[in-house]
């Protein structure tokens, strides 16, 4: 495995786009580039375990043009 240097700003971005409790900076770059995963390195997969069932789709909605990236979203119950 390499090493690479990134500054804060980079960072802060990818901690941004990360899946959080998922996604270390690695999974989150091959994500974010479209890099497919090997095996076991797909984190997600895993069961989620004290978390409520997800209320929608986020991916399904952005890519019907409901919601766009970077948008503020707010949970009501």
């Amino acid at each position: 495995m390499k090493t690479i240097e990134i500054d804060d700003e980079v960072f802060a971005y990818l901690q941004g786009k990360a899946i959080a409790y998922v996604e270390n900076p690695n999974l989150t770059l091959r994500r974010l580039l479209g890099i497919e995963k090997g095996p076991n390195q797909d984190l997600r997969s895993r069961p989620r375990v004290g978390r409520k069932k997800p209320k929608a789709d986020l991916k399904q909605l952005v890519s019907a043009g409901l919601i766009r990236e970077g948008q503020r979203l707010a949970l009501r119950d």
